[in-house]
């Protein structure tokens, strides 16, 4: 459904890059402009090393710990010289070749039923042994100054989309139903879960299913994706551009960034280190000192010409504050301002974000004036009836505000990888979010069995001019509060040892619910790493984080509280 009726304002955007061109160019030996990385205000201390530069990653620093290892901390890139500098003056062999590897070996046993007398802890309500293997291969050639070409493929192991719609799934092909409950498979290849009156409550389709390995287990398949591949060039020094499939920073934030419109894929709040899938675009870049201006222009295959997303930004600096202005629109989709902020104070680092947008692209719920009872024969999970709608025309705010410390500690010998601890706090407001988790359980239950929207009607009673009601998707039913916070500490090489630990919690502060991690490490031989951590959620029944299958009806009677333990062995990790 297209939300605005006219076509995107082009002309005002060219301007502001033909503006651009009366700007002073930077000069030789100009101080290095926000986008490297030592203007950077707000690097993400667990990010891959150089990642902006795309280059190989350190061996000896450590990942997320929330697979099982614990948190990488970027180094600074560059010596002084801006990313154009650099692109324009690089020396060495015209092709690098490079990547990384590793290889681990996860155990997890996941409880559905704590607080309550059904809680055996001999007997978890299912159990996962997840071999993995992923590397990352790229090259980066520069034939001549003026021109470069990245590329980077991820092969991997892992399988599984991830996300609410995977845990739902799992726990209705997986879990043990409520007593008289069924599973029916249908010609189709189908499961229909049925309650104890036969009346259908949730389907996972075949396509889902592919998806689910038997019992026995199978060996994993090979998975290869291209995660980017663009070309650098530029037009008489002064602009610079990038095309190709490429991930995009915009936001400052670390778990939640509403600023970042461009990529594919939001951060998962519970791994926000993880690689993103970035679009195919075009970007302009045009930089004058430590201030930057940038276009990006993204198209989506069989997109017509006026279907292209248009992406202006003006990065500028104050003092040791960096601010940006941006805008996104594209024709089908709610346009958006952005505004970003990163300083910091002493040894803290502290950024913000802001977004309006008019209209939303979310579908929304809320109470239907049609009674249950207007249905024929309507099934006991049928609660509250809902409307589906969208909104076109209203403002929505959404903001983001956090703070984070990163401390190298000192040491008497380094005969290790030294010391550090990181603190990272954020806080999301969710403009866009409801008050509270009232309607969830009746959204989970529309979006499975779309039929009973209070706006739908039967063929033979719908009017001339009749639309069908949007109909809600997974997505839709995530991010659901409208306030969040969350808070991950690290302690790498704690007192001079091979051990550290991490802690990592997140809050729906609408019905408090959340999931709280603890983990350690160990590093031995100085290839083994064995991980060992807790994923434990928390809040009232049918609340956002409790635990996403009572949403569906596939707890039982659990008050929907989780747990999970898991085991991981990292080995045969490396950069080449």
């Amino acid at each position: 459904m297209s939300r605005i009726g006219c076509y995107p304002r082009i002309p005002f955007v060219i301007l502001l890059v033909f503006a651009a061109a009366f700007l002073p160019a930077q000069d030789e030996g100009a101080p290095e402009s926000p986008d490297a990385s030592a203007g950077d205000f707000f690097a993400d201390p667990f990010a891959v090393s150089g990642e902006e530069e795309n280059a190989t990653d350190n061996p000896d620093d450590f990942d997320s710990l929330f697979e099982g290892e614990m948190l990488d901390f970027a180094e600074q890139t560059g010596d002084g010289v801006s990313p154009e500098e650099e692109l324009l003056s690089a020396e060495g062999p015209a092709v690098t070749w490079g990547g990384k590897i590793s290889g681990s070996l996860g155990a997890e046993l996941t409880w559905g039923s704590l607080w309550t007398d059904e809680l055996d802890p001999w007997d978890p309500d299912s159990q996962t042994l997840t071999p993995s293997v992923t590397s990352d291969l790229f090259f980066d050639a520069r034939p001549d100054p003026d021109f470069r070409a990245f590329g980077k493929l991820k092969i991997s192991t892992d399988t599984g989309a991830g996300g609410l719609a995977e845990t739902v799934n799992t726990a209705a092909l997986t879990a043990d139903l409520p007593e008289g409950w069924t599973r029916e498979e249908t010609p189709e290849g189908d499961t229909i879960i049925r309650d104890a009156d036969g009346e259908e409550v949730f389907t996972v389709t075949a396509e889902d299913e592919e998806d689910e390995e038997p019992q026995t287990g199978t060996p994993p398949g090979i998975s290869i994706d291209v995660v980017e591949l663009f070309s650098d060039f530029n037009f008489d020094k002064r602009f610079f551009f990038r095309f190709g499939k490429h991930t995009i920073k915009w936001g400052v934030g670390y778990f939640w960034s509403p600023a970042d419109v461009l990529n594919l894929t939001a951060i998962d709040v519970e791994d926000p280190t993880a690689e993103r899938e970035g679009p195919v675009s075009l970007k302009a870049h045009y930089p004058s000192g430590l201030n930057n201006l940038y276009l990006y222009l993204i198209a989506n295959a069989e997109a017509k010409p006026l279907e292209v997303a248009v992406a202006p930004k003006f990065e500028f600096v104050i003092g040791t504050t960096e601010i940006s202005l941006a805008a996104y629109y594209q024709q089908a989709l709610a346009p958006r301002g952005v505004v970003t902020l990163s300083s910091s104070i002493g040894e803290v680092d502290i950024f913000g974000e802001g977004v309006v947008t008019l209209g939303s692209d979310r579908v929304f719920v809320r109470e239907s004036r049609r009674l249950v009872s207007s249905f024929e024969d309507p099934p006991e999970e049928l609660e509250v009836v809902l409307d589906t709608y969208v909104v076109d025309s209203i403002p929505f705010l959404s903001a983001t505000a956090g703070t984070r410390y990163v401390k190298e500690l000192e040491q008497a010998e380094l005969k290790r990888a030294p010391g550090s601890l990181a603190v990272v706090g954020q806080y999301y407001y969710n403009g866009e979010g409801y008050p509270d988790s009232r309607l969830l359980k009746p959204a989970a239950f529309l979006q499975q069995n779309p039929e009973y929207n209070g706006l739908a009607l039967p063929e033979e009673a719908q009017p001339e001019e009749y639309e069908s009601p949007p109909d809600l998707s997974f997505g839709d039913l995530s991010s659901w509060g409208r306030h969040y916070a969350a808070l991950t500490a690290a302690w790498n090489n704690i007192f001079e040892s091979d051990v550290s630990i991490s802690l990592f919690n997140l809050t729906n502060l609408n019905d408090l619910s959340g999931i709280i991690s603890p983990s350690v490490s160990f590093t031995f031989i100085d290839v083994f790493t064995v991980s060992a951590g807790l994923r434990i959620t928390y809040g009232s029944k049918n609340d956002e984080y409790t635990n996403p299958a009572s949403l569906f009806g596939l707890a039982g009677d659990s008050d929907g509280a989780t747990a999970a333990f898991t085991l991981s062995v990292s080995m045969g990790r490396g950069s080449f």
